[in-house]
Formats: structure tokens, sequence, C-alpha cells
């Protein structure tokens, strides 16, 4: 047994002093402790720097009423929004001017790319403008994390090969203004009147502003008239630019739409529209084929628009068959990027949605103008909240104007909000069309 054993630690023992082995064992653990002193020293400060750099934009943007219109908000750094006024391509070694080669050189520029696919459209596709055939959109422009962005704007501003050029501007959308508590509701003590419907929708009796009967008479959009002339349109591709939309709710299913030339998750871009799985939408904020809500803004707008009708759960939407085109832009806590709703807009154009909801608003920028210019071109309403801040937006100009809403577009709808009595409250005015908005029940949200 003692000559075994002996044997045995002199096998190990001329296994562990191979030279193969020893080296071995040494790279593993250099690596070994590479890997600790990396995760030590740069992803656990990097890891908190991020979350710190999350409460600073939080805290920027805590009152957004109180920003200054002339104050540059918070941008991605080192990166640029630009528009050429003809294609400049993505080489930097830019021969066929050399004025644009030099500004790249001197601004420091790492690289460049086009915002969107250039590869698309097809001819299947509604959007068939001339526009949407070639990149002659926004690109983006990658410098130092470092590098001064104000000056670099003023830098390619001052170009005459530039149409404009701004920052990604980082930014935050209250989504709890825009789709307030509605806790309010059942809580109530007013007695609702009977609602003169044959709806079996369990919440339909709670949605005033289809059929108020627990305000004013007829301070509601008259729904019921409306739907004995029609109650929609399959065809109609009504594109939610939010926090996602939850495809997979029971009474939403039904009318979501669908990108028919698209094969979900097999990891291939079918359509050749230069996104990869986009069955539902997609997710721009971090580009993944996934528009799914972590918030619930976007499910909430889209169960406005379109909840089915008569299936004994939730709610009602205003058109009972319209289909939801899915589109992400913002995370769970209403932060997004100026480039990703860019990029929004042009795939609901690029798709052929023929109505783009936007309920939420920012501050004026080129970037965005430019997008919605095109979805103007090819024949695309453009539906956009006009806030929750009581003011007159064509009158109150020493406040900062709310966008898209006060763009100058002949596609664009800027939709006001009244209460149950007709009054406007605590919403913006702009334009002629209202919803009735305050404390409405976020039905896709209630019990089922």
């Amino acid at each position: 047994m003692v000559v075994k054993q002996n044997r045995n630690y002199s096998e190990k023992k001329r296994i562990a002093d191979n030279p193969m082995n020893i080296f071995i064992t040494r790279i593993f653990r250099t690596f070994f402790f590479l890997g600790i002193f990396y995760f030590i020293c740069f992803l656990t400060p990097l890891e908190a720097k991020n979350r710190q750099q999350k409460k600073d934009l939080q805290n920027h943007y805590q009152n957004n009423d109180k920003l200054i219109s002339t104050d540059l908000p918070v941008y991605v750094p080192g990166r640029l929004l630009v528009k050429f006024k003809s294609d400049p391509g993505t080489n930097i070694r830019y021969r066929q001017d050399s004025s644009l080669e030099d500004l790249y050189q001197t601004s420091g520029l790492e690289y460049i790319e086009p915002l969107y696919p250039t590869n698309t459209p097809k001819t299947r596709y509604k959007s068939s403008h001339p526009s949407h055939n070639k990149n002659n959109g926004l690109y983006l422009l990658h410098f130092g994390e470092d590098a001064p962005i104000k000056d670099l704007v003023s830098l390619f501003n001052s170009h005459p090969a530039v149409e404009f050029a701004e920052p990604d501007f980082i930014i935050h959308i209250d989504l709890e203004s825009l789709c307030p508590n509605t806790s309010a509701l059942n809580a109530g003590t007013t007695t609702p009147k009977t609602s003169t419907t044959n709806l079996n929708d369990p919440y339909f009796h709670q949605l005033w502003g289809l059929d108020n009967t627990i305000g004013s008479n007829d301070a509601d959009i008259r729904a019921l008239d409306a739907w004995s002339f029609t109650t929609g349109n399959p065809n109609v591709v009504v594109a939610v630019i939010d926090t996602g939309v939850d495809y997979t709710h029971q009474d939403l299913a039904a009318n979501i739409w669908t990108n028919v030339n698209e094969i979900p998750n097999n990891g291939v871009d079918d359509d050749n529209n230069g996104y990869i799985d986009d069955y539902y939408g997609y997710d721009f904020l971090h580009d993944y084929p996934d528009p799914i809500d972590e918030n619930g803004h976007g499910t909430h707008c889209s169960g406005t628009i379109a909840a089915q009708a008569n299936n004994g759960i939730g709610i009602v939407g205003v058109n009972w068959q319209a289909k939801i085109m899915c589109i992400r832009w913002l995370d769970a806590d209403g932060l997004g990027t100026l480039s990703s709703v860019c990029n929004s807009i042009n795939y609901a154009v690029m798709m052929g949605a023929d109505i783009i909801n936007a309920s939420w608003w920012y501050y004026n920028n080129a970037s965005m103008k430019n997008e919605i210019r095109k979805a103007e071109e090819a024949g695309i309403l453009f539906v956009a909240a006009a806030g929750n801040s009581s003011i007159d937006l064509d009158i109150n100009l020493n406040n900062p104007r709310r966008y898209p809403a006060c763009y100058d577009l002949s596609n664009i709808i800027s939709v006001a909000a009244t209460d149950k009595n007709d009054s406007s409250g605590r919403y913006n005015v702009k334009l002629t069309i209202t919803e009735n908005d305050e404390d409405i029940p976020d039905g896709l949200h209630l019990p089922l």
C-alpha cells in the first residue's frame, strides 16, 4: 500500500514538473489575477460611474419646465448628429472635398456612420419617396469621449458642406406626468350614469373620454356616434414610438402589426431592411429586435388607440381594428437619445406606417424635424402631445416650446387634453384637437 502511494506521488510530481504543465499553470494564474485586477480597477468604477451619470441625468431633468431653452442639455459624449448637403460617404479620407477632409482631421473624427441602414426600402413598402431610397439623412460622427462637443457643433455648422450639426442629446421624458396615476378613479364618489353600449369590455364604463357618464355631457370624443359609422380599419398601421409595447397583452395581441417579410428569431435579416428579426418592430435605444415595454407608457397609449373590442376583458380602443407597430426609444425610466428617436421615426416611415404617435415632447432640434419632414413627404400623419404644463404654446413664448408639437409641418396634429368637465386644467393648449386625458384609467393595467 505504501509503495503504491509513493508511486502515485511520484507520478503526480512528474506531471507537475513537466515544463509545459508549469507554463500552462503560470499562464492560467497570470490571466486569473489580471482578470481580478481589471474587474477591481476598471469595471467596478465604470459601473459606479454609469450609475452616477444616470442619477445626475435624472436630477438634471427632474423638472423639465424649469430648463431654459438656450441651455445645452445633456448629450452622449463624443458623438454628433450631422446632416450634410450631399452624401459624404463613410470614408474619413474624403478625397472629393479636401475641405471636408480637413474638417475631419481638425475635429479629431474617429469614424463616421449613417444613422440608419442604406440598403432599403423595397418596393413593397408603402413609402416610396425618393428620399428613402438613398441615404440623404443623418450621420453619426464619433470622436473621443472627452471631445469638446459644443466647440465641434460650432465647427461643423460653420462648414459649407454641412446642413446642420448638433449633439446626440440624452432625452428624459416625464412619463408619470404624461400618464397620471389612475388610483383616484376607483376611489371616486361620483356615481356613473349608464352607458348606452353593448360592449362587453368590463372597464369601458370608466373610459369617460369615449363616452362621458361621470362629468359634463358630451365632454368626450363621441366615440359611440363615430362607431355607428365605422369601428376602424385593420389596414391602418399606427407606429407607437415610445417605451415599447407589450405585444403579448391579451387586449392588444390581436391588433399588433407584424413584419410579414421577416422570420422571427432566426438571426437573419430576411427582408433586407437592415434590421435582424424585427418582427414586431424594433428597440432603437438598445439596437435590439425586441420592442417590449418595460415601463407601461407605450402600452397604455397603444391600448387607447387600438385595444381589442368585445373580447370580454379590459378596455376598448378608439379604433377597434388598427394595427400597432411597436417601436421603442425610451427605457423604463423614460430616458432615450435623439439618435434613437430619429431612427425610430425613420423606421416607421420605411416600414409603411400610416400614422405615427408621439405621446411625449422635447425641445427644438434639427434632427427630429428632419425625420418628421420625411414622414410629411411620405404622406404620414404625425400625432404629437402638446404637454402637461398649463401653457398656451402659441402665446406663452417666454416658456420653452414643446416639440414635435410645435414644428411648422403640415402633417403634424398637436393634441392637447381636457378633463371630464371639458376644462384644459393643467394641460397645454395647441391647435384645435383635444383628447380627454385627465384621470383616464389605464385599462391595460387594470385587473382583468
